[in-house]
Protein backbone atom coordinates (compact mmCIF):
# COMPACT_ATOMS: atom_id res chain seq x y z
CA UNK A 1 0.00 0.00 0.00
CA UNK A 2 1.16 3.37 -1.01
CA UNK A 3 0.58 6.78 1.33
CA UNK A 4 0.27 10.02 -0.20
CA UNK A 5 2.59 12.50 1.23
CA UNK A 6 1.92 16.54 0.21
CA UNK A 7 5.31 18.09 0.31
CA UNK A 8 4.78 21.40 -0.78
CA UNK A 9 2.31 23.94 -0.29
CA UNK A 10 4.16 27.14 -1.67
CA UNK A 11 1.59 27.31 -4.72
CA UNK A 12 -1.53 27.25 -2.33
CA UNK A 13 -2.68 30.41 -1.70
CA UNK A 14 -5.26 31.48 1.75
CA UNK A 15 -7.18 34.56 1.23
CA UNK A 16 -9.34 35.92 4.22
CA UNK A 17 -12.05 38.05 3.09
CA UNK A 18 -13.35 41.22 5.77
CA UNK A 19 -13.35 39.94 9.21
CA UNK A 20 -16.96 40.83 10.54
CA UNK A 21 -15.91 41.33 13.86
CA UNK A 22 -17.05 44.40 16.28
CA UNK A 23 -20.07 46.49 16.98
CA UNK A 24 -20.54 47.87 13.01
CA UNK A 25 -20.72 44.89 10.99
CA UNK A 26 -20.77 42.07 13.63
CA UNK A 27 -23.24 39.31 12.77
CA UNK A 28 -24.47 40.13 16.55
CA UNK A 29 -22.87 41.94 18.85
CA UNK A 30 -24.30 43.80 22.30
CA UNK A 31 -22.58 47.05 23.23
CA UNK A 32 -19.57 47.49 25.85
CA UNK A 33 -20.21 47.21 29.42
CA UNK A 34 -18.60 48.78 31.80
CA UNK A 35 -17.83 48.63 35.64
CA UNK A 36 -14.62 49.59 37.88
CA UNK A 37 -12.39 46.68 39.03
CA UNK A 38 -11.61 45.96 42.22
CA UNK A 39 -8.33 46.60 43.80
CA UNK A 40 -8.09 50.34 43.62
CA UNK A 41 -5.48 51.89 44.77
CA UNK A 42 -5.48 54.71 47.23
CA UNK A 43 -3.12 57.09 49.41
CA UNK A 44 -4.03 59.51 52.60
CA UNK A 45 -2.63 62.65 53.20
CA UNK A 46 -3.01 64.66 56.58
CA UNK A 47 -1.71 68.23 57.02
CA UNK A 48 -1.49 69.32 60.15
CA UNK A 49 0.48 72.74 59.94
CA UNK A 50 -1.09 75.95 59.24
CA UNK A 51 0.75 75.84 55.73
CA UNK A 52 -1.01 74.18 52.47
CA UNK A 53 1.24 70.99 51.70
CA UNK A 54 2.07 69.08 48.12
CA UNK A 55 2.29 65.75 48.08
CA UNK A 56 2.88 63.43 45.13
CA UNK A 57 0.69 60.26 44.81
CA UNK A 58 2.12 57.28 43.02
CA UNK A 59 0.56 54.36 42.28
CA UNK A 60 0.69 51.28 39.82
CA UNK A 61 -1.70 48.29 39.38
CA UNK A 62 -2.41 45.37 37.31
CA UNK A 63 -5.09 43.63 34.98
CA UNK A 64 -5.29 41.30 33.35
CA UNK A 65 -7.11 41.02 29.72
CA UNK A 66 -8.78 37.77 28.61
CA UNK A 67 -10.80 37.11 25.17
CA UNK A 68 -12.66 33.43 24.45
CA UNK A 69 -12.85 32.53 21.47
CA UNK A 70 -15.47 29.62 20.31
CA UNK A 71 -15.35 28.45 16.58
CA UNK A 72 -18.93 26.76 16.31
CA UNK A 73 -18.10 25.89 12.63
CA UNK A 74 -14.93 25.42 11.04
CA UNK A 75 -13.44 22.73 8.41
CA UNK A 76 -10.06 21.42 9.80
CA UNK A 77 -8.74 17.69 9.66
CA UNK A 78 -8.24 17.30 13.71
CA UNK A 79 -7.70 19.75 16.28
CA UNK A 80 -5.99 22.52 14.12
CA UNK A 81 -7.20 25.37 12.54
CA UNK A 82 -5.86 28.34 11.28
CA UNK A 83 -8.14 31.48 11.10
CA UNK A 84 -6.81 35.53 11.68
CA UNK A 85 -9.62 37.68 13.29
CA UNK A 86 -9.44 41.33 13.12
CA UNK A 87 -10.66 43.12 15.91
CA UNK A 88 -13.15 45.29 16.72
CA UNK A 89 -11.98 49.26 16.68
CA UNK A 90 -12.73 50.15 19.88
CA UNK A 91 -10.81 47.26 21.48
CA UNK A 92 -7.72 48.68 19.26
CA UNK A 93 -8.60 51.76 20.17
CA UNK A 94 -8.43 51.07 24.08
CA UNK A 95 -5.16 49.64 24.04
CA UNK A 96 -6.17 46.47 25.24
CA UNK A 97 -3.01 44.67 25.01
CA UNK A 98 -4.15 42.43 21.86
CA UNK A 99 -3.12 44.00 18.84
CA UNK A 100 -5.02 44.40 15.72
CA UNK A 101 -5.50 40.39 15.66
CA UNK A 102 -5.72 37.38 16.92
CA UNK A 103 -4.56 33.97 15.55
CA UNK A 104 -7.02 30.95 16.22
CA UNK A 105 -5.43 27.64 16.08
CA UNK A 106 -7.53 25.34 17.65
CA UNK A 107 -11.05 23.75 17.06
CA UNK A 108 -13.26 24.81 20.19
CA UNK A 109 -12.67 27.61 22.74
CA UNK A 110 -9.49 29.33 23.13
CA UNK A 111 -8.20 31.68 25.60
CA UNK A 112 -6.06 34.66 24.97
CA UNK A 113 -4.49 36.80 27.64
CA UNK A 114 -2.52 39.38 27.97
CA UNK A 115 -1.44 42.15 31.05
CA UNK A 116 -2.22 45.43 31.38
CA UNK A 117 -0.43 47.60 33.58
CA UNK A 118 -1.32 51.05 35.06
CA UNK A 119 0.57 54.39 36.45
CA UNK A 120 -0.20 57.21 38.32
CA UNK A 121 2.02 60.30 39.08
CA UNK A 122 0.12 63.13 39.98
CA UNK A 123 0.17 66.20 42.57
CA UNK A 124 -2.02 66.56 45.43
CA UNK A 125 -2.55 69.78 47.16
CA UNK A 126 -3.73 69.02 50.89
CA UNK A 127 -4.84 72.47 52.71
CA UNK A 128 -3.84 73.43 55.99
CA UNK A 129 -5.57 71.27 59.26
CA UNK A 130 -7.16 68.95 56.69
CA UNK A 131 -6.64 65.60 55.18
CA UNK A 132 -7.35 64.39 51.40
CA UNK A 133 -7.79 61.16 49.99
CA UNK A 134 -6.26 59.89 46.50
CA UNK A 135 -7.54 56.98 44.42
CA UNK A 136 -6.97 54.80 41.27
CA UNK A 137 -9.94 52.98 39.94
CA UNK A 138 -9.81 51.10 36.64
CA UNK A 139 -12.75 50.65 34.46
CA UNK A 140 -12.92 47.53 32.93
CA UNK A 141 -15.00 46.99 29.64
CA UNK A 142 -16.79 43.39 28.72
CA UNK A 143 -17.85 43.02 25.11
CA UNK A 144 -19.43 40.06 23.04
CA UNK A 145 -20.19 39.33 19.49
CA UNK A 146 -20.28 36.92 16.67
CA UNK A 147 -18.06 36.67 13.73
CA UNK A 148 -18.19 35.28 10.25
CA UNK A 149 -14.62 35.10 8.54
CA UNK A 150 -15.17 33.67 4.77
CA UNK A 151 -11.19 31.87 3.50
CA UNK A 152 -11.16 31.28 0.51
CA UNK A 153 -7.93 28.90 -1.01
CA UNK A 154 -6.61 28.45 -4.39
CA UNK A 155 -3.42 26.70 -5.58
CA UNK A 156 -1.49 23.90 -6.54
CA UNK A 157 -0.35 20.93 -4.71
CA UNK A 158 2.60 19.07 -4.95
CA UNK A 159 2.18 15.36 -4.40
CA UNK A 160 5.02 12.30 -3.83
CA UNK A 161 3.34 8.86 -3.07
CA UNK A 162 5.87 6.47 -0.70
CA UNK A 163 5.17 3.00 -0.43
CA UNK A 164 4.84 1.42 3.52
CA UNK A 165 8.54 1.34 3.93
CA UNK A 166 8.85 5.13 2.94
CA UNK A 167 10.50 4.22 -0.31
CA UNK A 168 9.69 7.07 -3.14
CA UNK A 169 7.76 5.31 -5.18
CA UNK A 170 6.30 8.59 -7.93
CA UNK A 171 5.27 12.46 -7.87
CA UNK A 172 2.28 12.77 -9.23
CA UNK A 173 1.57 16.08 -11.45
CA UNK A 174 0.46 19.34 -9.42
CA UNK A 175 -3.08 19.56 -8.57
CA UNK A 176 -5.81 22.49 -8.01
CA UNK A 177 -6.39 22.23 -4.79
CA UNK A 178 -10.24 22.15 -5.92
CA UNK A 179 -9.64 18.97 -7.83
CA UNK A 180 -8.13 17.18 -4.79
CA UNK A 181 -11.53 19.20 -2.35
CA UNK A 182 -14.15 17.71 -5.20
CA UNK A 183 -12.49 14.45 -5.51
CA UNK A 184 -12.56 13.56 -1.81
CA UNK A 185 -16.21 15.13 -1.74
CA UNK A 186 -17.64 13.27 -4.93
CA UNK A 187 -15.82 9.48 -3.45
CA UNK A 188 -17.16 10.38 0.03
CA UNK A 189 -13.41 9.82 1.27
CA UNK A 190 -13.79 12.49 4.26
CA UNK A 191 -16.77 14.29 5.08
CA UNK A 192 -16.87 17.22 3.62
CA UNK A 193 -19.87 20.47 4.93
CA UNK A 194 -21.78 22.15 3.50
CA UNK A 195 -19.92 25.51 4.28
CA UNK A 196 -17.07 24.65 2.26
CA UNK A 197 -18.03 25.15 -1.29
CA UNK A 198 -15.81 24.61 -4.28
CA UNK A 199 -16.12 28.24 -6.84
CA UNK A 200 -14.07 27.37 -10.20
CA UNK A 201 -10.55 26.53 -9.03
CA UNK A 202 -11.02 27.72 -5.21
CA UNK A 203 -12.40 26.33 -2.05
CA UNK A 204 -14.42 28.44 -0.53
CA UNK A 205 -15.02 28.11 3.31
CA UNK A 206 -17.44 30.13 5.84
CA UNK A 207 -16.52 29.76 9.48
CA UNK A 208 -18.33 31.37 12.24
CA UNK A 209 -17.80 31.72 16.25
CA UNK A 210 -18.25 34.18 19.31
CA UNK A 211 -15.89 36.15 20.80
CA UNK A 212 -16.00 37.31 24.60
CA UNK A 213 -14.12 40.36 25.64
CA UNK A 214 -13.22 41.56 29.00
CA UNK A 215 -10.37 44.20 29.66
CA UNK A 216 -8.98 47.70 30.78
CA UNK A 217 -10.44 50.65 29.36
CA UNK A 218 -9.17 53.20 31.04
CA UNK A 219 -7.76 55.28 34.62
CA UNK A 220 -9.01 57.44 36.76
CA UNK A 221 -8.09 59.36 39.91
CA UNK A 222 -10.00 60.87 42.13
CA UNK A 223 -9.72 63.24 45.41
CA UNK A 224 -11.96 63.91 48.36
CA UNK A 225 -11.61 66.06 50.93
CA UNK A 226 -12.00 64.48 54.22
Amino acid sequence: MADIDVIDLNEVAIRYAEKVLGVANAKKGNSPRRRFKNGDRRSTYTNKSDEPQENTFSAQNTTKASTYVSLEQCFSIGEQTKLDLRLPEHIITAKSGFGHDLSVSHVGTQLFETQQTWTVNTKVQVPPHSERTAKLSLQETQYSAEFIVETTICGKVHVTVHDENDTFVQSLEPMDISEIVKSVKDHNLLAIPDFVEIDGRSVCVTSTGRCEFIYGKEQHVTTAQE
